[in-house]
């Protein structure tokens, strides 16, 4: 694809199918717009949802060192027992992404909340209410911590004496 020509700014396009490496060689920063699927970006220890219509700017200080996108993959859903994502439309991609049959595999970040099973985060790089999210996960997340606690406890079983 040729770039267009302009003194002020680069064009790139990036298809990511699988993994990769980003760097950063052109200016103090890169603006990423996320035109098609669904991902994990992975920088400075942290990991953060992407789909289409995702915008961020990843400035020139961001170490590149193990930073990583990617869709999720077939072998995803088979080797993960849950896959939790935190919006509607994350939940529905990902859904929509399963292999045949394991669909059922991917729910919605408040699903182990009594009485919030239907709700979602919106996303926090549209509303900017970081701190919302941030309080969302705190209650979202002990729950899922207390569902799967209980789920990998063997069942009881009765004993009968001889």
């Amino acid at each position: 694809m040729s770039q267009p020509d302009s003194p002020f700014f680069t064009v790139y396009k990036w298809e990511i199918n699988d993994q990769t490496s980003l760097t950063y060689e052109h200016g103090p920063y890169t603006l990423v717009s996320i035109i098609d699927g669904d991902g994990i970006l992975t920088g400075d220890d942290q990991q953060y949802l992407l789909h289409k219509g995702d915008h961020f700017i990843i400035p020139a200080t961001v170490k590149d060192d193990g930073m990583i996108a990617r869709q999720l993959r077939d072998r995803d859903y088979y080797d993960a027992d849950y896959i939790i994502a935190m919006d509607q439309m994350n939940v529905r991609n990902a859904k929509d992404m399963a292999p045949a049959g394991l669909d059922n595999k991917v729910h919605g970040i408040f699903e182990a909340t009594l009485g919030k099973e239907n709700c979602y985060i919106v996303d926090p790089w549209i509303t900017h209410r970081f701190q919302n999210t941030y309080d969302s996960l705190s209650e979202a997340l002990p729950n899922w911590l207390a569902k799967l606690k209980k789920e990998s406890q063997p069942p009881l079983t009765k004993v009968s004496g001889l």
